[in-house]
């Protein structure tokens, strides 16, 4: 119930998404997520498509090269000053959120879509809030920017506003949960990364949004996928997969932010 009135006083808010219907009908995009994955590819290669962008890719040395349009980060309650340590569980100011706004700042054009539960936290011309609670399991019509738009995770976000926008395809970058096996940690994270075995619910879940968009997801050194349509970077760009540690893509003050939810994942 609390979720429906929400929804009502949130409407005009909301309709200020409308304006994405369908504004690329017919174009393709990246959908760039956070992936180990990335740490293999110069990002300087892919700004020849608009991409839409999520949680910490603007930290990315090279994300000033892609033609990033649209950025989600759509955690609830996200952007508050405070939240629980994810170490102690207290209070703590909220540094990785703090960090964010103010790289955001140097922004002003890009699109940002955040969950509307952090309505209070942050704003802005360019903020815009998608309403995420009671949306029912994934369908034709949960991909709703300005309705009830359906979410499980960023990548899951991106697929939605990409087909709410009316892109016809999109290629997934560092969107690892698509490889075979699933390819797991982050770019911003110290290392190869690890495999795990993949997840059955992304069958369903591309089931029904590749009715609606062309799905390609962006291997690299020969990596396959038995979930969508694969090419490897090297097809893709014509140059090789160079592999960089994630000190060489993002500046220390950053990482030294992210070491402390990350724990010792980061160095």
């Amino acid at each position: 119930m609390k979720n429906r009135v929400l929804f009502q006083l949130s409407r005009n808010l909301l309709r200020r998404n409308e304006r994405f219907k369908d504004i690329h009908k017919g174009e393709s995009c990246y959908i760039i997520g956070n992936g180990i994955s990335i740490k293999d590819m110069d990002l300087k290669r892919l700004g020849d498509k608009i991409s839409i962008g999520c949680g910490y890719l603007f930290l990315h040395n090279e994300f000033d090269a892609l033609n990033a349009k649209y950025y989600a980060e759509m955690e609830p309650f996200w952007f508050y000053r405070y939240w629980k340590s994810r170490v102690d569980g207290k209070w703590e100011i909220n540094r990785n959120s703090e960090m964010q706004k103010q790289v955001l700042k140097q922004y002003p054009d890009l699109n940002f879509f955040t969950s509307l539960s952090n309505r209070f936290a942050i704003s802005g011309n360019h903020v815009y809030y998608m309403h995420h609670f009671d949306a029912p399991t994934f369908n034709a019509n949960t991909f709703d920017m300005a309705g009830v738009f359906y979410f499980r995770s960023l990548m899951y976000a991106m697929i939605g506003m990409a087909i709410y926008m009316g892109f016809e395809k999109a290629y997934l970058i560092g969107c690892d949960y698509t490889f075979s096996p699933q390819r797991v940690l982050h770019f911003y994270e110290k290392g190869h990364g690890k495999t795990q075995v993949n997840d059955t619910h992304l069958a369903d879940f591309f089931r029904v949004a590749q009715e609606q968009i062309d799905l390609v997801t962006v291997t690299t050194n020969g990596g396959i996928s038995k979930t969508l349509k694969y090419i490897d970077y090297r097809d893709l760009t014509g140059v090789d997969a160079v592999f960089r540690e994630n000190t060489e893509l993002v500046k220390k003050e950053y990482l030294d932010v992210l070491a402390d939810y990350h724990d010792y994942l980061v160095y």
